[in-house]
């Protein structure tokens, strides 16, 4: 006959160990869920960074990851027609300017020979589960050449508006020699005034009614030699 006592025993330490079997279970399942939680995140990283990858292969404006200390870690085919360089000729060495994340300004970088014009954005990422900097980079030198011609063409506008001298308002002009007379009283030959007033220059002829009065031997010279050419 089994002592009661140890059925009592028996009992407490099955229980006992039913608990520990179910703590470990929960353990193990708690791990399992941990581990299938870090797969599944480090799955979507690794295809969230397949996916940005891919948009900056696309991209048109030239993009360059750095890491904090301007070092480069990535540079997409834009950005390696804009340097004139292939990727490998750049991975590691410094961008060269001074870079402040949400930072926007124009710099001038090397394309071989050239100096190119660019617009510059700045942005902090993660890259490769690391702080890092991403540079966008645009070629704007057609639009520079374009502001300078157009700043160069106002100026010269300017200019010539300062040039321009306006003839307005009621002239006194002498009905029989033609003279004009000027805000001071004075009389003034009227190519002369009008060459004061304005931008325009004269240059002296002789009219058909004038030329017979002034010159009239070589008028009727003149008249003999086209009649003759009429016979």
């Amino acid at each position: 006959m089994v002592d009661p006592s140890k059925m009592k025993n028996i009992g407490l330490t099955h229980e006992h160990l039913t608990g520990q079997v179910t703590a470990l279970l929960k353990k193990i399942f708690g791990l399992e869920k941990t581990a299938l939680a870090q797969s599944l995140i480090q799955d979507a990283l690794i295809a969230s960074e397949k996916n940005l990858s891919a948009i900056l292969e696309m991209n048109a404006d030239g993009i360059v990851i750095v890491d904090m200390d301007g070092l480069i870690l990535y540079v997409n085919p834009a950005a390696e027609k804009l340097f004139g360089k292939k990727e490998e000729e750049l991975l590691g060495y410094s961008f060269g300017f001074p870079i402040t994340s949400d930072e926007s300004k124009d710099i001038i970088i090397r394309q071989g020979n050239t100096l190119v014009d660019v617009a510059l954005r700045v942005a902090q990422v993660q890259w490769k589960q690391k702080p890092a900097f991403q540079l966008s980079l645009r070629d704007i030198t057609e639009r520079k050449l374009m502001q300078e011609e157009r700043e160069k063409l106002i100026t010269e506008l300017q200019a010539a508006m300062e040039n321009v001298k306006m003839l307005s308002g009621l002239l006194p002009i002498c009905s029989s020699c033609k003279k004009i007379r000027d805000d001071d009283g004075y009389w003034n030959q009227l190519e002369g005034y009008i060459q004061k007033h304005s931008i325009a220059t004269f240059t002296h002829s002789v009219c058909p009614e004038c030329f017979p009065k002034l010159y009239p031997d070589f008028a009727a010279m003149q008249k003999k030699d086209m009649e003759k050419n009429d016979e």
